[in-house]
């Protein structure tokens, strides 16, 4: 029978191998979760390539103090900031923690769950976001009125 490579890359120590071959996973989970951001959603140009690179960002923190305090302590810093100082909404949040949770993940080594996490809960957020999940029903119009000239206004 199959046995899924559940075991961590890094049970050897980091290798400049396994240090190439993880941050290259957690770019492209970084593509993914921005690609599942910009899906349908009104963006900023920064936060997609912020949600590109931030896994990658915590798993280097990780993999050079080998400690997940010091990973967490700095994702939670950049959130805090990051939302501190920009309006944010809930998806904006949700997507940074799933940058953030990818990057624990491949920081520890855990690639095939990386991968799994990555496709369940991206197929989740993807057919939440096509389906409009949560949205109202309502539509909203604008009334715009100008000044023609015709009446001396």
């Amino acid at each position: 029978m199959f046995e899924f490579p559940s075991g961590s890359i890094m049970q050897d120590g980091v290798t400049l191998e396994t240090l190439l071959f993880s941050t290259t996973a957690s770019l492209l989970f970084g593509v993914i979760v921005a690609l599942l951001y910009m899906f349908r959603n009104k963006h900023s140009k920064t936060l997609a390539m912020t949600l590109v690179v931030l896994p990658a960002m915590v798993q280097i923190i990780m993999l050079i103090n080998r400690n997940i305090g010091a990973g967490i302590a700095v994702a939670g810093a950049f959130s805090l900031i990051r939302f501190r100082s920009v309006p944010g909404n809930a998806r904006d949040i949700s997507c940074l923690f799933f940058a953030m949770a990818l990057g624990f993940v491949t920081g520890m080594g855990y690639l095939f769950y990386g991968f799994v996490f990555c496709l369940l809960l991206g197929t989740v957020f993807f057919v939440l976001t096509y389906f409009q999940f949560g949205q109202e029903e309502t539509q909203t119009r604008i009334l715009r009125i100008t000044n023609s000239g015709r009446f001396g206004l």
